[in-house]
């Protein structure tokens, strides 16, 4: 792992950490894409106000095409990158997701799943 670190104060610091740890394996090849759809919004278009705060603050309704074979669980993260803080706004986060579930209905988790915490 190759790693670059630097301290700034009194005395500047800096060094270059080479080969710290054994080399990472290679990613797995996966030849599946998924994708996620929802009637309640266009995508690269604003969310409607229903969706947030100012609004009903429901999730909307998602579905997702069926994940790559040997899949455990899933994982939605809906984060908003653009929210002025130092990390990423975390709107939603459900994990456990079954594999076997292709979609989660307006205002609901997927059943089965675990409701993360969000930063609302």
């Amino acid at each position: 792992m190759n790693r670059f670190v630097c301290a700034w104060g009194p005395v500047v610091f800096c060094s270059v950490l080479i080969g710290c740890s054994k080399p990472m394996p290679p990613e797995p090849q996966v030849k599946t894409a998924m994708e996620l759809r929802s009637s309640s919004f266009v995508g690269n278009e604003a969310i409607p106000a229903k969706y947030s705060s100012y609004g009903e603050n429901v999730s909307p309704e998602l579905s997702w095409t069926k994940p790559p074979e040997g899949t455990k669980s899933l994982v939605l993260l809906v984060e908003d990158p653009d929210a002025p803080k130092v990390t990423p706004f975390v709107h939603w986060l459900v994990y456990d997701i079954p594999p076997s579930d292709d979609s989660v209905d307006e205002g609901r988790a997927p059943a089965g799943s675990t409701v993360g915490q969000n930063d609302n």
